[in-house]
């Protein structure tokens, strides 16, 4: 799953319609990559049992150079975050429950 969330943080991060419209677009490609993938994958795999890896790598291979190309850098943070942030953060009831339910 953390696949999932840093590719929707990435698409939200670069988005310059708002939030709102990065999750609808977000949600719309996950929907359409879900529904047409395996429809693409047994299209392929028809006319040989090799062509859905070599579709995939090709995939990725177009993905790897879009995100290299259109995906700028993040600006840099006002202030250095420090290394005892994430611990110090377990102080807020909310998230030291998840963490404690997610670790077990």
């Amino acid at each position: 799953m953390s696949v999932w969330t840093t590719a929707f943080a990435a698409v939200v991060g670069a988005a310059s319609g708002g939030a709102e419209s990065a999750i609808i677009l977000y949600e719309a490609a996950l929907g359409l990559g879900i529904s047409l993938g395996p429809l693409a994958g047994a299209l392929l795999g028809d006319l040989n049992w090799r062509f859905p890896f070599f579709g995939t790598a090709a995939l990725m291979a177009v993905g790897f150079l879009l995100i290299t190309t259109l995906l700028k850098a993040p600006p840099k943070p006002a202030e250095k975050t420090r290394l005892s942030a994430p611990i110090r953060a377990l102080g807020h009831g909310g998230l030291s429950t998840t963490a404690f339910t997610a670790l077990f």
